[in-house]
């Protein structure tokens, strides 16, 4: 029970930590805007098609800094803060994805626990149990007909692998669908869609799983302190000791018994 709540403290410690992490890099990419060179180059790499240079061609071999042909440097810094944004939100699906696989291998752990093996044997199992869960989806999507791919993926989405990577892929492909307008951006938000319910799906199973075992070990631990409690109040108690009334009969009639007269001495001879 307490490797369990341990689990919990230092997973969302974990989680805070990482968020913050993640804020103080959005607020460095933010910065990084300033240099128009800079805010040209993420630009490119958020949209993931490159623009028109003022030189074509022969920008490179000039060394003059790309500037876009139809997108204002204004716009392109709101639209990089935005994409940003989504992705920081993707990074926080992923990290969510991971905490709740955390509580259920906690959950696991715990489950064996209260079966009454030792530790080391429990965290053996909960180690391959784990891993098992990870695996085994990958390998059963490999197993079907047909490429396999992330974002069509019918099995593989319910290993916590995929579902932390899905939600960093949703808040990439939502800040790209809003970065291009047209057919481009209706296919981003078409597969961000898709992500996002390919998340959902992973988290709505993890956390069911957990649920579940979380109840069932909550009452398995009250049965079992119910019966420590139990042996405990037993061996406090005296056992009565169960007497027959013939016991009872046999033990008065000693004790009523008269007891026999002491022999009387013959008088001693007279001294001379």
């Amino acid at each position: 029970m307490r490797g369990a709540l341990y689990t919990t403290v230092v997973t969302l410690l974990g989680f805070g930590l990482l968020m913050l992490a993640a804020s103080f890099c959005f607020h460095a990419l933010q910065t990084r805007m300033e240099d128009k060179t800079q805010l040209m180059a993420d630009y490119v790499a958020a949209t993931g098609v490159k623009p028109a240079s003022s030189f074509g061609p022969l920008a490179g071999l000039l060394g003059a800094a790309p500037v876009s042909s139809g997108v204002p440097e204004a716009q392109m810094r709101d639209g990089l803060t935005t994409f940003y944004g989504w992705e920081l939100k993707g990074f926080a699906l992923c990290v969510l994805a991971l905490l709740v696989t955390i509580l259920a291998t906690a959950q696991i752990t715990w489950r064996l626990s209260l079966s009454g093996l030792s530790r080391t044997i429990s965290s053996v199992l909960a180690g391959l149990i784990v891993a098992v869960w990870l695996a085994v989806p990958y390998i059963a999507q490999n197993l079907m007909p047909g490429e396999y791919e992330m974002d069509s993926a019918k099995v593989a989405q319910f290993s916590p692998i995929h579902g932390a990577l899905t939600g960093a892929s949703w808040g990439t492909a939502h800040g790209r669908a809003d970065l291009t307008p047209g057919s481009v951006g209706s296919r981003h938000m078409e597969n961000a869609e898709n992500l996002g319910w390919r998340w959902t799906t992973f988290m709505g199973f993890s956390l069911l799983l957990t649920g579940g075992l979380a109840l069932t070990n909550t009452l398995t631990y009250r049965k079992v302190m119910r019966t420590f409690a139990s042996m405990s109040a037993q061996q406090q108690q005296p056992i009565p000791v169960q007497i027959t009334q013939a016991q009872i009969d046999q033990v008065m009639a000693a004790v009523t018994q008269p007891l026999p007269a002491a022999p009387v001495q013959p008088p001693a001879p007279p001294q001379a």
